[in-house]
C-alpha cells in the first residue's frame, strides 16, 4: 500500500497526526506487515491441518470400505433367497462370484461360502431340469465363457447373421472381440457326448440364428450358436490325426437366456464397420454337413462381390450329386454346393457311388475371381472327412487385390496358381 492511501486512511480514524508523520506511517507499514505474515502463517497451519483431517477421514473411509466388503458380499449372499426367478438369481450369482475374486485373500475367508454354494446348487439345478435337453446335461457345475476358451487367443471372427444366409462378416478388431464376449458372459454346462443335433431343435427355432467362428492362435476353433429363443451353444474344436482335421472336443449349452435384442443392435452393419468388420467375399451357408441332411447335397456357400464372377474347380467329390462335375463358373450370390460323394451312372445298371473325399481325407476348392475377365482375386477352400458321415469345410484363405487408391487390381494367373498351390500344401 502506497504512502498516501495508508495517510488518507489514517486521516479517518485520527484527523490530525501530531508528530513525526513519516515516522508514524513507517510504524504502521511494519505493523502492518507483522500482521500479515501472521495471518499467512495461520492460513498455512489451518490448510495444513485440513489436508491432515481430510487424509485422515479418506484413510478411515478406505479401511471402512475394505472392511465391509466382506460384509457386503455377504449381504448381497443373504438376498438371494429373496430372488425368485432362477435366471435373475443365477446372474446375481455370477457377478457375487466375480466381487469375490477382486478382493484380498483375507477377506475372502469372511464370505459365507457356503450358503453361496448352497444357493448356487439349488439354481444350477433348477435351470437344467427345466430344460427339455437336461438329459444330455453333465453333472457338472456350471463354467463361464472365459474357462472354454482363451480369449487371448482369437485371431479372428466369422460372423453370420443367418444359418442358411449368404452374408458373412469377418472381424480381426481387440475391442470387437471383447464387447462380443461380453455380450455372452453367461453361465454354461457341457453337454454328453453323445448329444446329437438332432434334438437342436428343442432349443428354439432358426428365425433371427447367429453363429460365430472364432479362430484361435493355438489351432482350435469355437463355433458359437445363438438360438432365436436366446439360448446359447458352444463348441470347441481343434485339429487331430495326420490330416489335422477339426473335430469337436466339448460342447456346451448356455444355463440362462441371452438378451438377443443385445446382440441384435451389436451386429448392425453400421456398428460392424466401426470395428472395421468387413463382409466376406465368400460366406459358407453350411460348413458342418452331414450325410443324412436332406436339404443339401454337401456344404454350400456363395460370394459376394459385385460384377464378378466366380471361377471354381475340385479336386475330390463333385457340384452335383448324380453326375462328375468337377468346374464351375457362378455369378455373385448364386449358391454353391459341394458334394463329397456322387453317384455316376444314376438310373443305370452300372451306377456308382464315388467317395473320393472319405478315401482322400481332405479335398480342396480353387476359386480364380474374375470382374470384367481380369484376375482380381482368389479363394481356397478346403472339406475335410470328420468321420464316416460327417464332414466340415474351412476357408483357408480369401484375397482380393487392390491398388493404393484401393481400386480392384489384376494379377497374372501363374501368380495365383502359385499362391493357391502354397496354400495347399501349408
Amino acid at each position: 500500500m502506497e504512502d498516501k492511501e495508508l495517510e488518507e486512511l489514517l486521516k479517518l480514524d485520527i484527523p490530525n497526526i501530531e508528530g513525526n508523520k513519516d515516522k508514524v506511517l513507517e510504524a504502521c507499514k511494519a505493523s502492518k506487515n507483522k500482521y500479515n505474515k501472521r495471518t499467512i502463517k495461520l492460513a498455512y497451519v489451518l490448510s495444513s491441518f485440513i489436508i491432515l483431517v481430510s487424509a485422515i477421514v479418506l484413510s478411515v473411509v478406505l479401511i471402512n470400505n475394505r472392511t465391509n466388503d466382506a460384509a457386503r458380499i455377504n449381504k448381497s449372499i443373504d438376498d438371494l433367497e429373496y430372488i425368485d426367478n432362477d435366471e435373475e438369481k443365477m446372474i446375481a450369482i455370477m457377478n457375487i462370484e466375480k466381487d469375490i475374486q477382486n478382493i484380498s485373500a483375507d477377506k475372502q475367508e469372511k464370505i459365507n461360502i457356503d450358503k453361496l454354494s448352497y444357493e448356487e446348487n439349488i439354481t444350477v439345478n433348477n435351470l437344467k431340469n427345466s430344460v427339455e435337453w437336461k438329459d444330455y446335461i453333465n453333472n457338472v457345475d456350471y463354467s463361464l465363457l472365459g474357462s472354454i476358451f482363451n480369449y487371448s487367443l482369437i485371431s479372428g471372427i466369422d460372423i453370420h447373421k443367418e444359418r442358411f444366409g449368404s452374408e458373412m462378416w469377418v472381424c480381426n478388431n481387440d475391442d470387437f472381440y471383447k464387447e462380443l464376449l461380453t455380450i455372452f458372459d453367461l453361465p454354461y454346462v457341457d453337454l454328453k457326448e453323445n448329444f446329437s443335433d438332432e434334438i437342436a431343435h428343442a432349443f428354439s427355432d432358426y428365425t433371427n440364428y447367429y453363429s460365430f467362428t472364432i479362430y484361435l492362435r493355438n489351432n482350435e476353433l469355437v463355433d458359437i450358436g445363438v438360438y432365436n429363443s436366446g439360448y446359447i451353444r458352444v463348441r470347441v474344436k481343434d485339429t487331430t490325426g495326420d490330416n489335422q482335421q477339426y473335430v469337436i472336443k466339448k460342447s456346451y449349452i448356455s444355463l440362462i437366456k441371452l438378451d438377443t435384442s443385445k446382440l441384435y443392435n451389436f451386429m448392425d452393419n453400421t456398428n460392424l464397420s466401426k470395428y472395421n468388420a468387413e463382409l466376406s467375399m465368400i460366406s459358407l451357408i453350411v460348413s458342418n454337413y452331414s450325410i443324412g441332411m436332406s436339404s443339401t447335397i454337401g456344404p454350400s456357400m456363395k460370394f459376394n462381390l459385385d460384377g464378378a464372377s466366380f471361377e471354381c474347380s475340385i479336386d475330390c467329390g463333385s457340384f452335383e450329386y448324380y453326375k462328375e462335375t468337377k468346374e464351375l463358373i457362378v455369378s455373385s450370390n448364386e449358391k454353391v454346393q459341394w458334394a463329397p460323394s456322387y453317384i455316376e451312372g444314376h438310373g443305370t445298371a452300372e451306377s456308382t457311388r464315388i467317395d473320393e473325399i472319405k478315401t482322400n481325407g481332405k479335398a480342396y476348392m480353387d476359386v480364380i475371381v474374375k470382374v470384367d475377365e481380369k484376375i482380381v482375386g482368389y479363394i481356397v477352400v478346403e472339406m475335410s472327412r470328420i468321420d464316416e458321415t460327417n464332414y466340415s469345410v474351412t476357408v483357408l484363405e480369401s484375397v482380393l487385390f487392390k491398388d493404393d487408391n484401393n481400386n480392384l487390381k489384376e494379377v497374372p494367373l501363374e501368380f495365383i496358381l502359385k499362391k493357391i498351390d502354397e496354400i495347399k500344401k501349408g
